[in-house]
């Protein structure tokens, strides 16, 4: 979109004539810092739905006869991943 100038019916024209290798031209490639970022990101939040203590929940049973069992953590995985962040972040 920028090198189209904000017009998204050029940068629809260019991936039009172009396919997908025009996608993948146009697209930013992450740096190393980027991912270290989401590494570290998934590793918190990986931490986070292990070491939360929650109630266990049992999920409905598939077709084929098992039963998903988990932490209910989510929300106060959010509570401390927006904690985390905030404090960080001050």
């Amino acid at each position: 979109m920028v090198h189209a100038g904000g017009s998204i019916i050029q940068t629809f024209d260019y991936l039009r004539q172009h396919g997908l290798q025009g996608f993948v031209d146009i697209w930013p490639r992450p740096t190393v810092i980027a991912w270290k970022i989401i590494a570290c990101y998934a590793a918190f939040e990986a931490a986070l739905q292990l070491l939360l203590p929650r109630k266990r929940v049992e999920g409905p049973i598939s077709p084929a006869g098992n039963r998903p069992v988990y932490k209910a953590n989510g929300v106060a995985a959010y509570v401390v991943t927006l904690s985390t962040y905030l404090s960080l972040w001050w």
